[in-house]
């Protein structure tokens, strides 16, 4: 495809220009990647990480969930705590929603504990 469409371009033009076009092409093609990875590897990839990300999120609902019992509180007043909303609350003490790095700090901020221990 590249020798067709270059040979086109030259055509109308000689000399310096259809070199200088020539070498763009051509680095253009070097910058690609040569072996990209296939796409059953990035699925492999990508399940191994999800269930990484949904054990962490899990953990962190469990001891979420501790810390507003042994508080005593109810979930719509731990979320009120936090600033979130009572269902998004529900949702991350269950392991169903991702935190952000954000409501890991309220949550935190919300038991008076630095955010690495709200997993402990």
């Amino acid at each position: 495809m590249h020798k067709d469409s270059t040979r086109r371009w030259a055509e109308g033009h000689s000399g310096e220009d259809a070199r200088s076009h020539d070498s763009a092409v051509l680095a253009r093609e070097r910058a690609r990647p040569r072996h990209a990875p296939s796409g059953e590897r990035v699925r492999k990839v990508k399940k191994k990480m999800d269930r990484k990300v949904a054990k962490c999120l899990r953990a962190l609902g469990e001891a979420t969930k501790k810390r507003r019992l042994q508080k005593g509180l109810t979930i719509a007043a731990a979320a009120a705590r936090a600033g979130l909303h009572p269902r998004h609350y529900q949702k991350l003490e269950a392991g169903e929603a991702n935190a952000t790095l954000e409501t890991l700090a309220r949550i935190a901020r919300a038991y008076s504990v630095d955010p690495a221990r709200l997993w402990r």
